[in-house]
């Protein structure tokens, strides 16, 4: 049997009352994922990228280093301290 939602939307997998199709994902279908009505004739391939980039700086910790490390703000913590030189708080 299965679970109903306390809230108004459908059972999971289970069929709409409205239209009787089913609510599983619907990317599980042949369809194409994108719609033929979108036309991205003009668009261009990283028009953005360059932008986005700009001021990151990524870095890929060890996962030795990345356990000692909860999060971001750790590691500029961390960093900071470190970057100030000996003696400083």
């Amino acid at each position: 049997m299965q679970k109903r939602s306390a809230f108004g939307s459908s059972q999971l997998g289970g069929p709409s009352p409205e239209s009787g199709e089913t609510t599983a994902n619907p990317m599980d279908n042949d369809e194409p994922e994108m719609r033929s009505h979108y036309d991205f004739s003009d668009g261009r391939r990283g028009r953005y990228a360059e932008r986005y980039a700009h001021g990151t700086n990524l870095v890929r910790l060890d996962p030795d280093v990345a356990e000692k490390f909860p999060d971001a703000e750790a590691v500029n913590t961390a960093l900071r301290k470190l970057a100030a030189g000996p003696g400083v708080p």
